[in-house]
């Protein structure tokens, strides 16, 4: 099956644009202790590598990075010096 020119070009965006956030999620991880120094209990949005916003309030942080910045290619995440549990409840049937 051939592939169109157009096709391939989409196709290169969406891996740029995961690359892109695969970028900004490492340099999240590998600055997490700094960003949580400075965002305690806050969502922090990173680009290109770099915090361009934080709010505690999700909604009123991603009003404000859809104006500047485009959301797909932003990480958003948030950041506490808690240590967070995640429980996963199984139900058995029968």
């Amino acid at each position: 099956m051939m592939r169109n020119e157009e096709g391939d070009g989409m196709e290169s965006n969406y891996l740029i644009m995961l690359d892109k956030h695969r970028q900004n999620h490492k340099w999240f991880d590998e600055n997490y202790s700094m960003l949580v120094e400075h965002y305690n209990n806050e969502q922090v949005a990173v680009y290109e590598q770099k915090v361009v916003d934080h709010d505690a309030d999700l909604d009123a942080l991603i009003a404000r990075i859809k104006k500047s910045y485009p959301m797909e290619q932003v990480f958003i995440q948030y950041v506490t010096k808690e240590k967070i549990t995640l429980i996963l409840m199984v139900e058995k049937c029968g």
